[in-house]
């Protein structure tokens, strides 16, 4: 005989829910959820004591600030990954290089306001994550250079543009 109680949902699902949720009120961006649920895929041992921790909350409506801290680390070492993996080869002496290759191109090279820098992955996406942007906006990078701040602010961000 089949039970009329519903089954309970599985780790992964669980996870996946939250996930959802944390997504859809904004707390976490598009882009989080979807480096969580590659988390998920993937069975990342970290998301079980994450998930201990989730259920162990007695007030989560005051928003458990640990809870949310290590979720938000969590999508930043993934977001920090993908974006390590794509600049592998573009380091701060490419970026000055083609910089000054460009300058000198232009006859530029004279011209003091233009300097190349670069941003640092965690400092920008700490001060994205404290502007908290709303989804939907545009994000610019004058002088984008290689465009590492434009692939920061890509995959930690819901930008639109």
């Amino acid at each position: 005989k089949k039970s009329s109680q519903p089954s309970a949902l599985t780790e992964p699902s669980k996870l996946l829910l939250l996930a959802s949720l944390l997504s859809k009120d904004h707390i976490i961006s598009k882009n989080g959820k979807a480096f969580l649920k590659e988390l998920i895929l993937r069975r990342d041992s970290r998301l079980s004591s994450l998930m201990s921790l989730f259920e162990s909350s007695t007030d989560f409506n005051m928003g458990d600030s640990n809870f949310l801290e290590r979720i938000h680390d969590l999508i930043q070492e993934e977001a920090q990954s993908f974006y390590d993996d794509l600049f592998a080869d573009t380091s701060l002496e490419v970026g000055k290089t083609l910089s000054k290759n460009e300058r000198d191109k232009k006859n530029l090279s004279s011209e003091k306001s233009l300097i190349y820098g670069e941003v640092e992955f965690n400092s920008f996406y700490r001060v994205l994550r404290k502007l908290n942007p709303a989804s939907g906006l545009v994000f610019y990078d004058l002088g984008s250079g290689t465009g590492k701040a434009l692939f920061a602010a890509r995959l930690t961000q819901d930008f639109s543009n």
